[in-house]
């Protein structure tokens, strides 16, 4: 089962971690350098994968720090802690098995407390799904 809680209420029980747009790197493991080569170009083959519209770094990277300052938080069934912020426009699309799959107008920023692996990635939001926070019920936008 999967868990989510608003942006205020995951910072007032400590789950979500400021991240430091000076010090982050998204590049500085061959791991990060994996994510974000994997998320920036265009891929083929067989899976699903989602590919940032726009590949500059500073831009990405500044997504990550906008999703730590204003994203919901989620808590997925394996108990890893995601950031997702609906960003309200397309940042990217889906492809699966080589044919497009969805528009992503979210991004998510996983392992963000881990300096060397945290990265981003663009997704799609679950339009008809209502989700609300564990904490205080406010549906969250993700």
């Amino acid at each position: 089962m999967t868990d989510y809680y608003c942006h205020e209420c995951a910072v007032a029980i400590g789950m979500v971690i400021p991240i430091n747009a000076e010090t982050l790197s998204l590049t500085g493991t061959s791991y990060q350098l994996d994510k974000y080569l994997k998320h920036t170009m265009p891929v083929s083959g067989t899976g699903k994968v989602s590919i940032f519209d726009d590949p500059d770094y500073e831009k990405i990277k500044d997504y990550a720090v906008t999703v730590a300052l204003s994203g919901a938080v989620e808590v997925d069934s394996k108990g890893r802690t995601n950031l997702i912020w609906y960003a309200g426009e397309k940042v990217g699309v889906t492809y699966r098995d080589d044919a497009y799959y969805a528009l992503a107008d979210s991004v998510k920023v996983v392992f963000h407390d881990d300096q060397y692996k945290i990265h981003t990635f663009p997704v799609e939001s679950q339009i008809g799904e209502v989700r609300k926070c564990k904490q205080c019920g406010k549906v969250t936008p993700i």
